[in-house]
């Protein structure tokens, strides 16, 4: 065998957690903390699109932290960038990114990128809205765990029953001991 062909084989592992990212491949909160650099919870206090240095257009939330469940930011707010946004006339799509407004309640998991801003884990996957049922219990959901709706749980495929956000955390810490 080759020295390139090893040298292929030997990153592979390293490259295997990206390639799964994309869409299709669905991750459980214990993965999701696994990846993440950071877990907080807080309220979106801004939303602003802009080009970065390359012109590309990137959408950046500012998130008001209220707790952290793993990883300490620096402050009390991060702003986490993503790809895409509408920016005037132009849009740029990018798939599986959150959608969020100002007033967001929501846990963020997230990874710091090598020039240290912070992104979403698994995309859109690692952004769980958090809401109160009509009982008052507060719940979270993204797109393919949780639901907003809360209610019977019977009937529903395991990964859409209703989420309490303490049971999130739960998961979280057994993860990430």
């Amino acid at each position: 065998m080759n020295r390139r062909r090893l040298l292929h084989l030997a990153l592979l592992p390293l490259l295997a957690p990206a390639a799964r990212a994309g869409p299709g491949r669905v991750f459980a909160p214990e993965e999701l903390a696994r990846l993440a650099d950071a877990v907080l919870v807080g309220r979106v206090t801004g939303v602003r699109v802009a080009r970065d240095a390359a012109g590309r257009i990137r959408t950046v939330t500012r998130l008001l932290v209220t707790e952290a469940w793993l990883g300490r930011p620096a402050g009390h707010e991060v702003e986490v960038v993503q790809a895409g946004g509408v920016l005037g006339q132009e849009a740029a799509e990018a798939p599986e990114q959150p959608v969020l407004a100002p007033g967001d309640e929501l846990v963020a998991f997230l990874r710091r990128t090598p020039a240290g801003e912070w992104t979403w884990a698994a995309r859109a996957q690692g952004c769980f809205h958090v809401t109160a049922d009509g009982a008052g219990r507060r719940l979270v959901h993204n797109p393919h765990f949780g639901s907003a709706a809360g209610g019977a749980a019977a009937g529903r495929p395991p990964n859409r029953r209703p989420l309490a956000l303490a049971a999130l955390r739960a998961r979280v810490e057994e993860a990430r001991p």
